[in-house]
């Protein structure tokens, strides 16, 4: 009897051990298949810590997919760090309540097909319902989990907009939109996704996108600035790498003959130069601390495009992942 009760307590130990152990990655693993049911679009974290203790969560490499259809080479959504401070007792009600949740979103890489359609609206935040009671319950696309965000605070980095519906070779743009904002009072899945989704893309030139309506739809209300912007102080786009100069160079004379047309190429001074999107490109990589410093600059009728300086940028950054 006495053996029976000890190899009980030792199983019972060790499931409790288990438990302890494994519970990120089980919490983890459920947190991507639902989140990817709700927004129609795979979400993948490299990291998931959860504290009950002091009730808190640290997520770090969440990354969301392009939905069916789009480029798999890209990711939507790149967020480097989650964290959250949640509410234990309201698991137990079925109710999801984090008074506080700070989001870290590095980038966002809209992109247009060909037909005209952006993967933004086609997640499932974009896609109405026809039944109009459906519509008036922004939790109806996330099932009947309700969720309260006393206080958001969203920092967004960079959004890139890639174009296929205007030729074979995709228009290239990226934005440094660079802000930190503070939100209260975030109601919905829905409201969460709309308002990450709008705040980060009205800053931009991106115009159309249905999201914007559907965000206002489920309770954002913010709609897209218009972009007064035109003229820009400086024309260049700037990073340092850690491949080699050779490397960094063969992959921008590569990435313009893929976006443009290729005019000429001296490996010697590391220069670059050609035509994307109508405008004259020049790229100069040059060796800075131990590392190939590129630069690109873009011109349009002697007038700067940064944008489009800053769209090859992305290109070459994203063939050297």
């Amino acid at each position: 009897m006495k053996r029976v009760l000890l190899i009980f307590f030792l199983v019972l130990l060790f499931g409790l051990i288990g438990i302890v152990v494994f519970k990120n990655q089980v919490i983890k693993g459920s947190v991507e298949v639902v989140g990817s049911q709700v927004l129609g679009a795979k979400i993948r974290l490299e990291y998931f810590s959860m504290i009950f203790s002091k009730q808190k969560i640290l997520i770090k490499g969440l990354t969301i997919d392009n939905p069916k259809g789009f480029p798999r080479e890209d990711k939507l959504i790149e967020i480097p760090e989650v964290e959250i401070d949640f509410d234990l007792l309201s698991l137990v009600n079925k109710k999801l309540y984090f008074p506080f949740i700070h989001i870290h979103m590095a980038q966002l890489v809209v992109v247009k097909n060909k037909d005209g359609i952006m993967n933004v609206d086609a997640l499932k935040i974009s896609q109405r319902k026809e039944n109009p009671d459906e519509q008036d319950d922004p939790r109806s696309s996330s099932g009947d989990i309700e969720l309260k965000i006393d206080e958001l605070s969203l920092k967004v980095g960079k959004v890139v907009m890639k174009d296929f519906s205007r030729g074979d070779n995709p228009v290239v743009e990226a934005f440094d939109v660079n802000f930190d904002k503070r939100y209260k009072d975030v109601n919905s899945v829905n409201q969460l996704t709309g308002l990450i989704l709008v705040e980060s893309m009205k800053g931009t030139t991106i115009r159309g996108a249905k999201i914007y309506a559907i965000a206002m739809f489920t309770g954002v209300g913010f709609l897209p600035a218009v972009g007064a912007n035109v003229l820009f102080s400086e024309d260049s786009a700037r990073a340092l790498f850690h491949e080699s100069v050779d490397t960094v160079y063969e992959t921008a004379v590569s990435t313009i003959r893929s976006m443009g047309q290729l005019k000429s190429e001296n490996r010697e001074k590391g220069v670059v130069r050609g035509n994307v999107q109508g405008a004259s490109i020049a790229i100069k990589i040059r060796e800075k601390e131990g590392q190939p410093e590129l630069t690109v600059s873009a011109r349009k009728m002697m007038l700067p495009k940064p944008k489009i300086a800053q769209g090859v940028l992305y290109e070459i950054q994203n063939a050297l992942k």
